[in-house]
C-alpha cells in the first residue's frame, strides 16, 4: 500500500549535507507555504497560498473533517504564528488514492502573505529540472515535524497526472503532503502526493496544470470576492455580491444588506411562543 507523504529540504550549502532527507535546513522565508493543523494544533499537511482566501494542497489532506483544519502562518508550529480557520474545502472530482491528489481550501480571513503563482502547463522538457521543495514534515527517522524546511529535488519522469522527483539532495517526507514544487519564479507546478516508505528514493507530485480547468480555476471563480449571490453560501466577509452580506452562524449565506436575516434555525422556545400566539389569535377570532 502506498504511503501518503510530504516535503522536506535543504537549500544552499549543499556540500555540507550528504543525506537527502535528514539534515534539512530550516526555512524562515517562503511565507506563502503554510502548515495545516487540526483542532489540537497537530500537523496534518503542508499547503500553499494561491489567492488571498485560497490555499492549494493535496486532496487526501482534506479527508475526514476539513472544516476543523487551521491554516498556520509561520516558520515553526511550536514557536507560534498566525492561524486562520478553514471555511470550505474541495477535492479534485476524480481523486482516488492513486491519482488526482489535489485540493483547494477557502480561508475565513485573507492570508497575510503574497500568494504564489501557478506554473503554466508542463511537459517532458521538465525532466532533469531541479526545483525547490518546502514543507513542515519530518526529516526522516529523526522526526522533527512542525518546522518549515526547504531543499531541492529533481524531476525524474512525468505522466499525464503526476511527475516523479528524486533527491537532489532533498526529498519529501511525512507531513509534507500538499507542499508545493516550486519552479522558476516560485511558480507551483505540483503538490506532494506520496513518497517511498523511507523518504529516500522518490516522491510523486500531482500536476497543477491537469487540475486547472476541472478544479482550481472554477473554485477560484466561485470563491472570489463578490462572487456569491443572494441565498448562496458564503465563506468569508466580502464573498457576497454588492448589496449583500454574509450572515448566519454555522451555515452562512448571502442576504440583503440590513435585512437582519440569519440562516440558523429558530430555537424551540421561539416555536412554542409562535404556536401560542397563533392559538390565541384563532381563539379570539382575529
Amino acid at each position: 500500500m502506498r504511503r501518503w507523504l510530504i516535503v522536506l529540504a535543504l537549500a544552499s550549502s549543499a556540500d555540507a549535507f550528504a543525506q537527502p532527507v535528514t539534515n534539512a535546513l530550516p526555512d524562515t522565508g517562503d511565507p506563502a507555504v503554510i502548515a495545516l493543523l487540526n483542532a489540537s494544533d497537530q500537523l496534518v499537511c503542508t499547503a500553499a497560498v494561491i489567492a488571498p482566501h485560497t490555499v492549494l494542497t493535496a486532496a487526501h489532506c482534506l479527508a475526514g473533517k476539513p472544516l476543523t483544519l487551521q491554516a498556520f502562518f509561520g516558520s515553526s508550529v511550536e514557536d507560534g504564528g498566525t492561524k486562520i480557520a478553514v471555511t470550505d474545502a474541495r477535492q479534485h472530482p476524480q481523486f482516488d488514492p492513486g491519482g488526482n491528489d489535489i485540493g483547494v481550501i477557502t480561508l475565513a480571513d485573507p492570508a497575510p502573505v503574497t500568494p504564489l503563482p501557478l506554473a503554466p502547463p508542463i511537459d517532458g522538457s521538465i525532466v532533469d529540472t531541479t526545483f525547490r521543495v518546502v514543507g513542515f514534515g519530518t526529516t526522516g527517522a529523526a522526526g522533527g515535524e512542525g518546522v518549515k524546511r526547504l531543499g531541492t529535488a529533481k524531476v525524474a519522469g512525468i505522466s499525464a497526472e503526476d511527475f516523479i522527483a528524486v533527491p537532489d539532495l532533498s526529498l519529501s517526507c511525512l507531513g509534507d503532503s500538499g507542499g508545493p514544487a516550486l519552479f522558476t519564479g516560485d511558480t507551483i507546478a505540483g503538490v506532494v502526493s506520496r513518497v517511498d516508505g523511507q523518504c529516500v528514493d522518490h516522491a510523486v507530485y500531482t500536476r497543477v496544470d491537469i487540475a486547472m480547468d476541472v478544479l482550481i480555476q472554477p473554485y477560484l471563480d466561485e470563491t472570489a470576492p463578490g462572487a456569491a449571490d443572494e441565498g448562496e453560501p458564503c465563506f468569508y466577509d466580502g464573498h457576497c455580491a454588492s448589496g449583500l452580506e454574509c450572515v448566519g452562524d454555522t451555515t452562512r449565506t448571502c442576504e440583503s444588506t440590513g435585512c437582519g436575516c440569519r440562516t440558523s434555525k429558530p430555537s424551540g422556545l421561539w416555536l412554542i411562543v409562535l404556536a401560542l400566539l397563533i392559538r390565541r389569535r384563532n381563539q379570539n377570532g382575529v
